[in-house]
Formats: structure tokens, C-alpha cells, sequence
């Protein structure tokens, strides 16, 4: 496994207490560390998830790579002990050059807008509420002017979840982020237009089998202290989640009304 090898600086923006970093492979990564100001185990594993099954589906996503904090990396550097950093394994993805906030007028820009709805689609399966109202959660790449979706540490509804609120949720099946007519969803409605905008990305989790889900749920690090029946309990989630993907998209439709025709 590669290692942070180098601290470039602290990313201001982001709860979660991100950094630059350069690892051994001397690639440039933004850093999400188990620390004391609320990133946990479980903030990681919705990363990963997010991540896992954002590349099963062709979601426009930034690399991501397991990177190990070494203890005595952090003895050595102010920020890592001032946010009480943990060693370990920790969440590193690929660092893009581009714009951190999205608008109209950069969604306009964007080469790749077409997949804007396979995006839309994917929070709800993962119920990421942080989408829809944090303009910083789409990412505008310089070089090849894509929107990629970025930062699944509030999937799942939040990092805090619990065995309770798996349950829960899995009694809500067919469920959809709370804040569907948020701002930045508001901005990307004029771009789910025409018949069957979803049609596409619909045919994606049509090919998702079981077997494949459980690869994106399995060897997660035991350091992240993640219990089995955590693990089975959203992977349930997600599975029903793809099951009614009809029933999802029935009932985001009254949300977008450049939508015509059928889901």
C-alpha cells in the first residue's frame, strides 16, 4: 500500500478536514483521514462505497486510492496534530485541476453534461443529501471541462448512521434524497430534458447482480471498526435501492420539468 510521503497543504473547504498530500507513487491526492474533529470510519467507508459503486455504473468520479498515514508522519506536521489525525489507512483521491463550485454557466461549459442525470440518479440510490444543496460536491475539470462528482463522505444520509437508521432506511425502500429540489439539482434540471432522460443510466443498474454488489462491500480495513451487520444492513439498502429503480425515478420525475415522456 502507498504512503503519505509529503504535506502540501490544508483544503479549507470541507468538514471532513481534507488535505494535499503526495504519496510514494508521487501522484497528488486530496487526503481524508480518521481525525478528532468528526471524521470516523464510517465517513471513510461511505467514501469508499461511493466510490466502488460510482465506478460500476460510470459515474464521472476521481480516482481513489487506499494511501496508509504513518504515525510518525503525523507527529511531524502541525495540521495532522492540531485535527488529531489517526494513522492508518485513510481515503486518498485523485487531485484535479478545475473549478470546485459549479453554476449555470459552468454546467453550460461542461463537455460531459450528458451524464449530469446518471449523477442525479446515483444520490438518490446512495441517498447523498449533501448534492443538492453544497454547489462544492460537483467539480468542473479544467483539462477536460467534465462535471465529476466528488465527496461521498454524507452518503447513506450522514457519516453518524448507525445500525437503527440502516434499519430504517431499509424500511423506506424506494427512498430519495430529502433536498430534491435543492439549488444545484435546480441548476442541472434544464439538462434532464427530452424523453427518457434517465433511459441511459437507467440501463446500468439493470446489469448490477448481486455477486457484483458484494465485491464493492467487501474488504473494507477492520480499522475502520465497521460492524458486519453495518456492512450487510446498507448493502440491503443499496440492493432494494436498485431493485425500484423504476419507483425512484417515478418519483423524482415531478421534480424536473424539462422531463418529457416516460422514466
Amino acid at each position: 500500500m502507498e504512503k503519505v510521503s509529503y504535506f502540501q497543504r490544508a483544503i479549507e473547504n470541507g468538514i471532513t478536514r481534507p488535505s494535499l498530500v503526495q504519496a510514494t507513487d508521487s501522484k497528488e491526492y486530496v487526503l481524508k483521514a480518521r481525525n478528532e474533529e468528526g471524521t470516523s470510519g464510517k465517513t471513510l467507508l461511505n467514501e469508499l462505497i461511493g466510490y466502488r459503486l460510482g465506478k460500476l455504473l460510470d459515474i464521472p468520479i476521481p480516482n481513489l486510492k487506499l494511501l496508509r498515514l504513518e504515525k510518525e508522519f503525523i507527529e511531524n506536521n502541525d495540521y495532522y496534530r492540531d485535527i488529531g489525525a489517526k494513522p492508518g489507512i485513510c481515503i486518498g483521491s485523485e487531485y484535479l485541476k478545475g473549478n470546485a463550485k459549479v453554476n449555470p454557466v459552468i454546467l453550460d461549459k461542461a463537455s460531459n453534461i450528458n451524464e449530469i442525470p446518471g449523477i442525479i440518479l446515483f444520490d438518490q440510490v446512495i441517498m447523498n443529501n449533501d448534492r443538492a444543496e453544497n454547489d462544492g460536491n460537483l467539480f468542473f475539470e479544467r483539462k477536460t471541462k467534465r462535471i465529476i462528482a466528488i465527496d461521498h463522505s454524507h452518503v447513506f444520509t450522514s457519516d453518524i448512521w448507525d445500525i437503527g437508521q440502516i434499519n430504517r432506511l431499509n424500511s423506506t425502500i424506494p427512498s430519495i434524497v430529502k433536498n430534491i429540489d435543492g439549488p444545484v439539482y435546480k441548476y442541472c434540471s434544464p439538462f434532464i430534458n427530452g424523453n427518457s432522460p434517465f433511459h441511459y443510466c437507467k440501463t446500468k443498474y439493470d446489469s448490477i447482480t448481486l455477486e457484483r454488489l458484494d465485491e464493492v462491500f467487501s474488504n473494507i480495513p477492520s480499522e475502520w471498526n465497521i460492524l458486519e451487520e453495518e456492512i450487510i444492513g446498507l448493502k440491503e439498502f443499496v440492493w432494494g435501492q436498485i431493485q425500484q429503480i423504476d419507483e425512484i425515478l417515478e418519483e423524482i420525475k415531478p421534480h424536473f420539468s424539462y422531463w418529457k415522456g416516460s422514466v
